[in-house]
Order: C-alpha cells, then structure tokens, then sequence
C-alpha cells in the first residue's frame, strides 16, 4: 500500500475552509486542525511556499464547479490566496467529459503518473470536485549504480520469495538498531526530503513493527534523531507500487462521517445544502538506482443533499412501561 497523507489532508483542508458547525469540528478533530480556520489556511501556505522553493516538489489544486452552481466570493478568495487554487467551470451533467477534463489536468500535475483519477459515474451531476495533485522527482544524493543491481530473493514469509531486481552499495547513511528493526535514512539531492526504510529483524515481523507508526507509538522525528551516520552496506528493491482508494469509510472511521450525509454543513462554502459523496485517491512511487519518482491525487466530490441516500430509520426507545 502506498498513499499520501498530505495529498488527501490538503483536500480536505480545502474543504474544511467551506465547513461549519458539527461538520467542521468532526474534519477539525479527525485532522487535528486549529479550530482557526485561518491559522489552518497560513500554514498550508506556508508548507505550499516551502515546497515551491526546491524543484523536486510540485504541489497544485484546483476547484471545479458545475456550470450554474454558485459559490461563495470569500470561500473563492481564500482557495486562491491560501492554496493557490485555481476554479473552472465544467459540464457535469455530462459525466465522462468532466472526468476527462478532471484526469488530463492530474496528468499534466503528476508528470503522467496519475491516470484516471476519477470515473464518469464519481463526477456525473456533482456540483463541485476539489481536486489536489503532488508530483515528487529527485536523485539519491549518492546513487547506485546499475552494474551493482543483482537478481536476489526478496523474502514475503519465511519459507517464500520472488526474484527481484536488488539494487546494491556501500556508503554512509543514517543508520539505527532498534529493539527488533533496523532503520535507514536516505537523502535526496537538492532537498531537504528523505527516504526512511523501516525494516523487522524477523522477515515476518512487519506486522508487530508497523503498528507502532499508525498508532504514533514511536515518533518518527525522533527516530530520525537516533540515527547515527554510519558506513553500511545497503540492499534495496527496485520497486514500483501503485494503489487507489475511495476513502469515505475511512474517514468515517475516523469520526468525519456528518459531511457525507444530509447533515452536513457546508455554509462557508455555499448557500445550497450539500454534501461530500465521496474522496477518491490514487498514489504511486517508483524507486530505481537513480532516485525516487512519486505522485499522488485526491478527489473530493460534492453534491446536492437532495441526490444523498436517505439516513438510517430512526430507533425508537420509549421507556413507558417498567424497566
């Protein structure tokens, strides 16, 4: 599984900036925001300004609304100013040309890596998509070189494996020794971005080691601040992983569910009731002996409360009787 957090934590920033009452303070809790939506927008852009300043990183986002549908000048002025995010109008009564035009613009942001962002069915009728694309390239500070790259097992469990092509070099890294893993820092040229390889002592041990991440156990800045510069000989994949999600149970999970319903509280935004249908996401990253290439999008589809699924029946629970 590969995906970006902060390329789905900044479409639903956007999103949070046209939120209100119980939904807001749901995105706001789910996301540990600042109940200060203008402190949230000044630090997206301030993280935007950072990245803009080293080539390796491109960070974009876009607003698009349904022809007629009417959204509020300041919601407008804020998405400019805060996330630099343009708006254009499409036909989304005609599903497949607004995919269409919402996939070439996240081909032209991600270098090509991301294709089909969204299908006809996600955008037909919607009255607005908030869209966020990040495009990553950039070259190993010491790289490997390609007649050191080996065909050697790469363990799935203790008795299986599948030949990969295995990258190889030995030179100094920010090195550590934990507990029952090891760690690896990698820097890249020309930015102050790393890879950080977490990897078990055991070749069954990711699933006792991972957790510790999720659950923020173990704090990955101060991982980093034990790593020791250390000579190492080092054994990597070549790898490419893609993956894409619709994550509205996740985020459910996560204690936003009010903005996919007919409650949701989307004033900031607009005058008409609407609701989030779903947040759709796609990610990829290829890592060769020369550097890392990565891209990742997200899609947030909004549309009228009236075309929602109707809520759960309501339970009743009259205690008039004894009990």
């Amino acid at each position: 599984v590969v995906f970006s957090p902060f390329s789905v934590q900044t479409a639903l920033a956007l999103a949070y900036m046209g939120a209100d009452g119980t939904t807001a303070a749901e995105m706001a809790q789910g996301l540990h925001f600042e109940d200060d939506v203008d402190a949230v927008a000044d630090n997206h852009k301030s993280l935007f300004d950072h990245h803009a300043q080293h080539g390796s990183v491109k960070i974009a986002n876009k607003i698009y609304l349904a022809n007629g549908f009417n959204v509020k000048p300041t919601f407008m002025q804020l998405a400019a100013e805060k996330f630099y995010s343009a708006a254009e109008n499409i036909d989304t009564s005609d599903g497949a040309s607004a995919a269409r035009t919402i996939n070439s613009w996240v081909e032209s942001q991600t270098n090509d890596k991301i294709k089909d962002l969204v299908q006809p069915s996600d955008v037909q009728d919607s009255v607005s998509v908030l869209v966020n694309a990040v495009h990553f390239k950039a070259d190993w500070m010491i790289k490997f070189k390609k007649t050191d790259t080996r065909s050697k097992p790469f363990w799935l469990s203790n008795s299986q494996s599948k030949s990969v092509d295995m990258m190889s070099q030995d030179s100094t890294f920010g090195y550590g020794e934990f507990d029952d893993f090891k760690a690896l820092r990698m820097l890249y040229k020309n930015t102050d971005l790393s890879l950080v390889v977490i990897l078990p002592n055991e070749r069954e041990g990711l699933r006792q080691v991972e957790p510790r991440f999720w659950e923020e156990e173990a704090d990955i800045m101060a991982l980093l601040g034990q790593l020791q510069m250390s000579r190492t000989h080092v054994e990597l994949p070549k790898f490419k992983i893609e993956f894409e999600a619709k994550l509205k149970p996740t985020l459910t999970q996560m204690g936003m569910g009010t903005m996919f319903t007919e409650r949701a509280d989307f004033s900031k935004l607009t005058s008409a009731r609407i609701a989030v249908g779903d947040v759709i996401h796609k990610a990829v990253i290829e890592v060769d002996e020369k550097g890392t290439e990565a891209a990742a999008a997200t899609a947030l589809v909004f549309k009228l409360t009236a075309g929602m699924p109707p809520p759960p029946p309501q339970k009743q629970f009259v205690a008039d009787h004894p009990f």
